[in-house]
Order: C-alpha cells, then structure tokens, then sequence
C-alpha cells in the first residue's frame, strides 16, 4: 500500500514561527531596556561616590594648609587650636575623626578628643597612609584602601592623608593630616537609596575597588567576593550572567583635582524582578 502523502499546513507553521519570533524579539528587547536601565543606575551611583570623595581629596588638601596645623605640630595643642579642629570635623559629619601626625609618627591632636581619649601620644608611623602621606609633596594627598579600623570600633573606614608644610616651603613635611571617612554609613547610606530606585529587595547594589572586590554591598557579602566584569575599554555597560541575572556596571571617572579610584558600580537584577538575588 502507497504511503499517503501528509498534508502540510504552511499557514498554521508560518504563523507559530512569526509568534516565536515575535516573543523572542520582545523577550530581547526587554533585556535590552532592563541592562540599559541598570547602567545608567550604576553610572548615577559610581558618579555620586567619585564626587563625594572628590571633595574628600579637596577637604584634606586645604586643611593640610590652615596655620593652626603648624601649631599643633610646634608645640601642644592650645586650646583654640584644638576648637578649631573640633569645628573642622563638626561641619562635616562625614569624618569619623581628624588626626594630626608629627613626622615621627605620633599622633599629637585629634578633632575628636572625646571619643578616643588616650589616643594623643599613639604610634602610627607603621600605617601606609601615613608613610604614604608623609612621602607627597606640598599640595598633594593619598586614599588609603578601605579597612576596619579598631580604634574606630570596627566600624570600615577610608582614610584621607595629605602633608603639612612649613609655609614657603616645599622640602621636608613637618607632619601629616589624616581624615577618616566613614565609608560604612556613607557607602550603606548611598546603596540603600539607588536599591531603592531599582525597586527595593529585588535588586542588588554593589561597589568594588579596583580588584573588583566587594567593598560595599546593600546586602550582607563576604569580605572575599569578588565580581567578574567584561574585559572591556568601555567604561559602561551589561551583560545576562550564566544565572540569568542582569548586570549593569560603571567605571569610576576623574574629576578635576582626583583621578578617581578605578572603582566600580554595579547592580544586578533578575530580568522578571520577582527573585531575591543573593
């Protein structure tokens, strides 16, 4: 018996391909609006930060000018001396404190004396930022990396530290202004809000040092993560990871006077938005 020919409903067949095409077509299109959307968060995110310790940097180098500094450095603190460096940290509530160290390394004024009493008199010479700031030249400054800092309570901090200068001149610093910025509440402060403009718990707002170390998170993460970026000259962008998670990042940028840090933001986000991403 011949085979019977089977006929074949082209119209039927045309049709769920175009229907196929059409929700991947929309499916894409989605990603793309999402992965766009989280890089222009990230980007907003990662400029905030960059202006924020842009004026950190600009902070320590004026204040590593006040005469008042030499006056501490000269002999013991007098009293108005040691108001105005508790005015100084006062207007910005951004310092967790002010330090003013001698070219030996010892700490011989703070702009909290209250919360660190004994501290005046305390060895720092070993602390990079100091060894770093104390090697810059007049005008310039250093950014520690971040860290937990005991006399702080733990609590992470990110050191500014810039050289004091005789006025006139340029040769051997008479000692070193620090400024400890408090990466936690300001970091924690700054992820909370763009977590929010990505719809609360289901985004996950991150910023990573130069390393791509996680240096902040809005969620708990383990001080050894780390997130994979493309290896690209673009200094934005997305990508869907093998989880099917969205990824928007940017690049820090410089600003004028602070070449930036080479950080970055980034924020993931499942594409339907219904899952925790953890």
């Amino acid at each position: 018996m011949k085979d019977q020919d089977v006929p074949i409903n082209l119209t039927a067949d045309t049709g769920s391909i175009r229907n196929s095409h059409l929700v991947l077509t929309h499916s894409v299109a989605e990603q793309h609006l999402l992965g766009e959307r989280l890089r222009c968060l990230a980007q907003g995110m990662v400029d905030l930060l960059d202006s924020t310790l842009s004026s950190r940097a600009d902070d320590v180098r004026r204040w590593a000018a006040e005469p008042v500094l030499l006056d501490c450095l000269s002999h013991p603190a007098t009293p108005a001396a040691a108001r105005r460096l508790e005015r100084i940290v006062a207007d910005r509530t951004v310092y967790l404190d002010l330090w003013i160290v001698n070219a030996d390394g010892i700490i011989v004024a703070t702009g909290c004396s209250g919360r660190q009493p004994g501290i005046v008199g305390s060895d720092v010479s070993t602390h990079s930022w100091f060894r770093e700031a104390i090697a810059c030249r007049a005008g310039a400054y250093t950014v520690s990396d971040i860290a937990d800092t005991t006399r702080f309570g733990d609590i992470t901090t990110l050191p500014f530290a810039a050289p004091i200068y005789a006025p006139g001149t340029t040769t051997e610093p008479r000692g070193v202004i620090a400024l400890f910025f408090d990466w936690q509440t300001q970091s924690e402060t700054l992820l909370h809000r763009v977590r929010q403009r990505c719809g609360g718990t289901t985004a996950r707002c991150l910023l990573l040092d130069r390393t791509h170390r996680v240096i902040a998170a809005s969620d708990r993460h383990d001080p050894a993560e780390t997130v994979p970026l493309p290896h690209s000259p673009a200094a934005t962008g997305w990508y869907l990871d093998s989880d099917g998670i969205m990824i928007g990042y940017a690049r820090s940028t410089s600003h004028p006077g602070f070449p930036g840090l080479n950080w970055c933001g980034v924020i993931a986000q499942r594409p339907h938005g219904d899952n925790r991403i953890h």
